[in-house]
């Protein structure tokens, strides 16, 4: 194939011996809507095997990924979901690697989080309860 007639695609796949091959057909399943295929990635990653298979085409990726999840959150915090969203995953919400944070569904779409009354009383209780930082 010639330089000028080849257009990169969007998305890419690595294919290792070590990924069953059924895996990749269901994450593939999945890729056409970016929330599903997301939520599908986070339910694969915590397969052993699956991890195997991200570290031999990508140990890098593999490093980023155990960071993430071994480095404790270092101040409280409060992810205030919906599951009525309509653009964020609600799933994409939830931190299960940190079990200090606290997890708070209201009813609301996306937008409308930002001029939800509930939100903004969950946001005020969370600030007056949050201690200054110290002056440098």
């Amino acid at each position: 194939m010639s330089a000028a007639a080849h257009r990169p695609a969007s998305r890419f796949v690595i294919r290792t011996p070590s990924l069953p091959f059924d895996v990749l057909e269901r994450w593939g399943d999945a890729v056409a809507d970016d929330a599903a295929a997301r939520r599908e990635l986070r339910r694969l990653i915590v397969d052993p095997a699956i991890r195997e298979a991200v570290f031999v085409a990508s140990p890098q990726l593999e490093a980023t990924i155990a960071a993430r999840e071994s480095t404790p959150l270092r101040v409280p915090v409060t992810a205030i979901y919906s599951k009525r969203d309509g653009v964020v995953a609600w799933q994409a919400c939830i931190d299960r690697c940190n079990p200090d944070v606290e997890h708070i569904e209201v009813f609301s779409s996306h937008v409308g989080l930002g001029f939800h009354a509930e939100v903004y009383a969950l946001i005020a209780q969370r600030l007056a309860a949050t201690p200054a930082p110290a002056a440098a």
